[in-house]
Parts: C-alpha cells; sequence; structure tokens
C-alpha cells in the first residue's frame, strides 16, 4: 500500500516497512500505524483519540457520526476509494462514533520474517475495504488483486461487513492489479495477526 488520501484534505505517502500490508477477510476494521493514523485523523475536523470518551478506546480514535469524508488506499500505483460510511466503525456516543482505522503497533515490525525477505506488516486491511472491492486471492505464488465494483449493481447476500456486491454474472469494472510476494509462510501471517481469517494474502510491495 503506498498511499492515503482522503477528500479535502492531503495524500499521506507511505514508504518503506510503512507499505507492507496483509489483506484479511476475518478482520472488520484497518489496523495501521500509530505516527500514520495520527496524521490521517488530524485530517478529520472534530476527530479524537478514543481514550478522550473512554480509556479502554487507547487504539482507536473517534470521529463525528455525520462526518462525510471519503478515503482511497493505493495498492499497486491504483486508487480504490472507500464510502464514507465505512469509515465509521460502530457508535460510540451519541454524537460520536469509532473510527474505521486502528492504531496497531508490531513491535518487531521492523524486523525480516525468518527465511524470507519479506517484513512483519505494519497494516491489516480488513472488511471496512474490502467491502468496496472485488477481491481475488492466489496462493502460489502468494498474490491478491482487487477491481473497482460496477455502480448499480444487484446485491448479493454478506458475511457481516465483510460482503460485497457484484453483478449476477460476478463480474466487475476496472483492471484488477496483482501484487506477488515471496512470502512462502502464510501461517505465520495468520498468528502475526492473531485472528483466523476466511482469506489471507500478502501485499508484498
Amino acid at each position: 500500500m503506498t498511499s492515503i488520501a482522503l477528500s479535502g484534505g492531503n495524500t499521506i505517502t507511505l514508504s518503506g516497512a510503512n507499505q507492507n500490508a496483509v489483506v484479511d477477510t476475518g478482520t472488520t476494521l484497518i489496523g495501521g500505524p500509530e505516527s500514520v493514523l495520527a496524521s490521517f485523523y488530524s485530517q478529520i475536523p472534530g476527530s479524537a483519540r478514543g481514550t478522550q470518551l473512554d480509556s479502554s478506546l487507547e487504539d482507536y480514535y473517534v470521529i463525528p457520526c455525520d462526518t462525510n469524508v471519503e478515503v482511497s488506499l493505493t495498492f499497486g500505483g491504483q486508487a480504490y476509494t472507500m464510502q464514507a460510511s465505512d469509515l465509521i466503525g460502530g457508535t460510540v456516543s451519541q454524537s460520536y462514533c469509532l473510527g474505521a482505522f486502528f492504531v496497531m503497533n508490531l513491535s518487531s515490525g521492523s524486523q525480516p520474517v525468518p527465511g524470507s525477505s519479506s517484513q512483519v506488516p505494519t497494516w491489516i486491511v480488513g472488511s471496512a475495504f474490502l467491502k468496496n472491492v472485488y477481491t481475488v486471492f492466489q496462493s502460489n505464488p502468494t498474490a491478491v488483486g482487487f477491481a473497482r465494483l460496477k455502480s448499480g449493481v444487484q446485491g448479493f447476500g454478506t458475511l457481516g461487513l465483510a460482503g460485497f456486491s457484484i453483478d449476477e454474472n460476478g463480474n466487475s469494472t476496472g483492471t484488477i492489479v496483482i501484487s506477488s510476494g515471496s512470502q512462502p509462510h502464510v501461517s505465520r501471517w495468520i498468528v502475526l495477526s492473531g485472528i483466523l481469517a476466511t482469506g489471507l494474502a500478502l501485499l508484498g510491495m
């Protein structure tokens, strides 16, 4: 993942280890490094660290529930937009909602995984983003691809927030971008994420 952009705000360019991401359909929200998310939420009016409302929300930010900000994530040179409603991760109070991006600092984030040139991810990208794209997973070599959804398509069943809609033929518009990695130990990432995912793939940038 190379950048994050907010409508009406600045584009945050990611570099080095901050580009390493796991795509995890078993995760609802989006976890990322604290320094990047501090910059991200500073561009959303009215946002605050979650501890200002509840001491248990140490790793979260809260935003006004009527926030109307769209966010786009860029993978492989292609930007994919999240709907404004997907920036809401739940209701905290009458006026404030949980932001969909939460702080995830892995202490070993800069250390290579044994037997691989890949690094521990600094991002876990969950269904708050994935429900806005058509996703293809490949196991050998490990890769994941995204395509934009058609507008006005028929909605099919969903798996909570992980669901998405495609047309009746399973088609989606847009170019699928495949990012391949050399990481053969997919099970290591499942342990690191702490979640038994229904689907998991690495984005080796």
